[in-house]
């Protein structure tokens, strides 16, 4: 089974970081990465560019508006992500229990099962996170077709489970500590991911109005 882990972050503590800290911490995930290739539990990751650069679409008057910043507005952000198979969700938490993440300006890990997943040859072109946020579940027609849509700029998509499915791991106390449900306690939650390549942010915005309202647009920075 595929599952999901949301890394979120500080963003001030992030930027507060010298580059040799951000290069340290790039760094620490090469080794946690070839663990995952070398026990075939390794599917994708990648880190997003700030929060800040982020642009939302929400529905209005029945069209989606494009507006600067974030789905929420908050210091802890959705900076990075990893899709691992495991054949349950104890494997699924021993894993994300060994991310670096942790260890450095991550604050939490969102542990969420994969319902399907989509996957196909790169093209050219910028890579961008589309995070789809809904109250509620996703209409699985209506994701199939969004996604139907984006072939030919498709890089990855996943559906994911209902966010009461979801284990939150925080470090406390040099500890992980699990707790059940999604990392923010919100009506709107993350229901679905895309990875599209796009020519830049706005042609990236254009391609996810084609789902509708309330979806974060982020560059993705560096595959990890």
């Amino acid at each position: 089974m595929r599952y999901m882990f949301l890394i979120y972050l500080d963003e001030h503590a992030s930027e507060a970081r010298s580059p040799a800290e951000r290069a340290a911490a790039v760094a620490a995930h090469a080794p946690y990465i070839e663990m995952l290739r070398r026990n075939r539990r390794y599917a994708a990751s990648d880190a997003l560019a700030p929060a800040r650069s982020a642009r939302t679409l929400r529905g209005a008057g029945g069209k989606p508006v494009a507006t600067q910043g974030p789905f929420a507005e908050s210091r802890e952000q959705l900076g990075g992500y990893y899709i691992v198979d495991a054949p349950d969700l104890d494997e699924a938490i021993r894993l994300a229990s060994q991310n670096p993440a942790l260890a450095t300006v991550g604050v939490a890990i969102e542990i969420r099962p994969s319902l399907a997943g989509v996957a196909e040859t790169p093209g050219a072109g910028d890579r961008f996170l589309l995070a789809v946020y809904r109250d509620g579940e996703l209409d699985a027609d209506a994701w199939t077709a969004f996604v139907d849509a984006l072939r030919g700029r498709l890089e990855a998509a996943e559906l994911l489970a209902p966010a009461g499915s979801a284990t939150t791991m925080r470090l406390a106390d040099d500890k992980t500590a699990l707790a059940d449900g999604p990392f923010a306690d919100t009506r709107a939650q993350i229901a679905a991911c895309a990875v599209v390549r796009a020519a830049d942010l706005d042609d990236a915005v254009a391609l996810a109005a084609r789902c509708g309202g309330g979806i974060e647009v982020r560059a993705i920075r560096a595959t990890l």
